[in-house]
C-alpha cells in the first residue's frame, strides 16, 4: 500500500513521517511529495497542516493543479485522505482564522475561533477530553463513544449536519 504525505510547505512533515514510521513499521510505502502524478497513484493521502487556515490554503493553491487533484482523489475516486491539524480544517467550506478564506468544501461548515465566553475557557484548549459520538461514521468505526482524545486547538468546526457520508 502506498501512502503519500502531501508536502506543500505548510505541514508538520517531519512529525507526520516519524508517526507513520512508528505505527506502520514497514507495512506501507510512505512517500512525501507535491508531485501530482505521484499523488494520483497513491492508495491513501495524508494532508498535514501547521499555521493558519489562510496560509495553508494559500500554500496548497500555490502548487498548480494540486487542489484539483486532491478533490478528484477524494470526491470522485473516493479514496481515503487523512487531514491532520489545519490539513483537516481545510476540508471545511470556509475558515475565519486570519480572514474569511474558502476551504476545500468537502465538509459543509466553517472553522471559527472557539468562543471562550469572556475568558471562561482557556485558549488554546490543551488536554484530554471525552468525545461524544453523535452520528455513526467510518471515521469512528473502531472508536467507542466517551473515549478520551488529546486536543490542542483554538478553533472549532461548526458543521451543518445535513446528509453527509463521512
Amino acid at each position: 500500500m502506498k501512502v503519500t504525505i502531501v508536502d506543500y510547505k505548510s505541514g508538520n512533515i517531519r512529525s507526520v513521517i516519524n508517526s507513520f514510521k512508528e505505527v506502520a513499521q514497514d507495512k506501507v510505502k510512505i512517500e512525501v511529495t507535491s508531485d501530482i502524478s505521484k499523488i494520483k497513484l497513491s492508495d491513501k493521502v495524508v494532508l498535514p497542516g501547521q499555521g493558519s487556515f489562510k496560509s495553508c490554503v494559500d500554500d496548497l493553491k500555490s502548487i498548480n493543479g494540486l487542489v484539483d487533484s486532491l478533490n478528484d482523489f477524494v470526491m470522485n475516486k473516493k479514496k481515503p485522505l487523512l487531514g491532520i491539524c489545519v490539513g483537516l480544517q481545510m476540508f471545511a467550506d470556509v475558515g475565519y482564522e486570519e480572514s474569511e478564506t474558502k476551504g476545500l468544501g468537502w465538509i459543509p461548515g466553517k472553522v471559527t475561533k472557539i468562543d471562550n465566553q469572556n475568558g471562561k475557557y482557556k485558549l488554546p484548549h490543551i488536554g484530554w477530553n471525552q468525545i461524544n459520538i453523535v452520528k455513526e461514521s467510518k471515521i469512528f468505526k473502531d472508536i467507542k463513544d466517551k473515549s478520551h482524545m488529546y486536543f490542542v486547538h483554538s478553533l472549532s468546526l461548526l458543521q451543518e449536519l445535513k446528509s453527509q457520508k463521512l
